[in-house]
């Protein structure tokens, strides 16, 4: 098992951090912090989603890739907001955690 991180309480370890895995998000809840992708699906309606703070440096990218409803990101710490609105396909965040805060760099998803 890789080596555990003192400051996050969960069960995020170094060996879970890979740089080319995707994950999924179809219903409400939260977004899962191991891997740089996760695609987000509202095919069973609107999504409340949230993301727990990541570690120093962390890139996280998040795409919507089907519609039946918006989808709300809304991060323990995000920088010049306090959530991002995914409501079209291809709606899309890059986010980069530093200073304990989420920062969007780019993409079509609207910062609110």
């Amino acid at each position: 098992m890789g080596k555990r991180f003192g400051w996050h309480s969960g069960d995020l370890t170094a060996a879970s951090l890979t740089m080319n895995s995707i994950s999924y998000r179809v219903a409400a809840g939260a977004i899962p912090l191991d891997g740089a992708t996760t695609l987000i699906s509202t095919v069973g309606g609107a999504n409340a989603l949230t993301l727990a703070n990541g570690i120093e440096g962390q890139i996280k990218v998040l795409a919507m890739i089907a519609d039946a409803g918006d989808g709300t990101v809304t991060p323990d710490n995000l920088a010049n907001g306090s959530t991002i609105l995914f409501d079209d396909v291809g709606d899309c965040a890059i986010l980069l955690f530093i200073n304990g805060e989420w920062y969007m760099l780019g993409g079509t998803a609207t910062l609110a």
